[in-house]
């Protein structure tokens, strides 16, 4: 195909292709990867799942119904999904241990579904409470709501697991391997803040959007000014265990770290407090 693509072809394994989504893309909807990756190969290829915009890495699709249904029921199962974030760690955290688990439900309000928001809150609190919950009211021992196209940690939430582990740490920056074991909306935004720190670029939670990466000493600012206007979020690896179709193996597919990260991760090699 002699025709520029604006996403990486990482490799195909019968119906299922993956590609490495760069930073500021939108997975789906008009002008997205989405409509690009069918305007290239064909009306019958569905994402399996997505990424927010300003994450990058690995983004399945499927060709045809039957490959996107076999994937989907095996989903939640069986996918490994492991994530790299660049995350700033406030001086006053201390030095974390080298791994762990967070395990804070997640209370989603999806725009396009707002039903589920009260369906949640139904269920934790009963129809009266619930009701006046979503008019604004406040009660004691119930922290707020998320506003709409938003999540928080509350306890009306479902389930979320994060698994991760630090690999490099030179405060106030730590670079962050992140598992999920579900797909809430923004769980890795929210399930980093429970650990005292925010992932770099994050607009949405972040306290300090406007974090001065001059100040990092040794760090060439043009160099790292890029992760200013985006999440520092990238899927680096996607592993599917015991496919359909696969014969009992298990299938990988991974993509490099953006290349803007390399001058924050070879700075915070330089400290003595790297692991």
């Amino acid at each position: 195909m002699s025709e520029a693509l604006p996403f990486e072809l990482l490799e195909r394994r019968g119906p299922y292709l993956a590609i490495a989504k760069p930073a500021g893309l939108l997975s789906h909807g008009r002008e997205s990867v989405l409509a690009e990756f069918r305007r290239l190969f064909g009306a019958d290829w569905h994402h399996v799942h997505r990424l927010d915009r300003e994450t990058s890495g690995v983004l399945l699709f499927a060709e045809g119904k039957e490959a996107l249904r076999a994937a989907s029921e095996s989903w939640r199962e069986k996918v490994r999904k492991n994530y790299a974030a660049i995350a700033w760690i406030p001086a006053n955290i201390p030095p974390m241990p080298g791994a762990g688990r967070i395990e804070e439900p997640i209370l989603e309000f999806h725009s396009s579904r707002p039903n589920l928001l009260t369906r949640a809150l139904r269920a934790a609190y009963g129809e009266p409470l619930a009701g006046r919950l979503l008019q604004g009211g406040v009660q004691e021992g119930i922290p707020p709501l998320p506003p709409p196209a938003r999540s928080s940690i509350h306890p009306a939430g479902r389930p979320a697991v994060t698994d991760w582990e630090l690999m490099l740490r030179r405060p106030p920056l730590a670079f962050v391997r992140l598992s999920p074991r579900q797909g809430r909306m923004h769980q890795l935004r929210l399930h980093v803040r429970a650990l005292g720190g925010e992932i770099a670029g994050d607009r949405l939670y972040g306290e300090r959007p406007d974090r001065r990466w001059n100040e990092l000493p040794g760090v060439p600012f043009d160099r790292a000014e890029p992760l200013v206007s985006r999440l520092a979020l990238h899927l680096q690896s996607l592993e599917w265990i015991d496919p359909p179709g696969s014969a009992g193996e298990n299938w990988k597919w991974s993509a490099p770290v953006p290349p803007e990260w390399s001058e924050l991760c070879a700075w915070m090699r330089l400290s003595s407090d790297t692991i």
